[in-house]
C-alpha cells in the first residue's frame, strides 16, 4: 500500500489525506499535508467532509496509528457508507 500512495502523492492526484486517529490516541502528530479529522467525527451531523464541501468523487487516503491500529479501517468504511472514495492505510 506503501508504493500505491507514493504513486498517488507523485501524480499530486491525492486530494484528501486524513489523520483518523482519535483524541484519546492522537499524539500530536500527523504527515506533513494531511488534515487531521478524527474516526468519531466522520459522518456526525455537523461533519468535516460536509464543511469542507468534499465532492462524493474525492478521494480520500485514511491513516491511524499503525499496522494494528483498525481506526483507519473503520474511517473508510463510515466514508464509503457515505458515498465517498477513500484509500485506507
Amino acid at each position: 500500500m506503501t508504493n500505491e500512495l507514493r504513486h498517488f502523492l507523485d501524480r499530486k492526484a491525492l486530494l484528501q489525506f486524513w489523520n483518523v486517529v482519535t483524541d484519546e490516541w492522537f499524539k500530536g502528530e500527523t504527515i506533513p499535508g494531511s488534515r487531521r479529522v478524527p474516526l468519531d467525527k466522520i459522518g456526525n451531523i455537523e461533519n468535516e467532509e460536509s464543511s469542507m464541501n468534499l465532492p462524493k468523487s474525492a478521494e480520500i487516503v485514511v491513516y491511524c496509528g499503525g499496522a494494528k491500529c483498525l481506526q483507519s479501517r473503520m474511517a473508510a468504511d463510515k466514508l464509503v457508507q457515505l458515498g465517498y472514495e477513500t484509500f485506507g492505510l
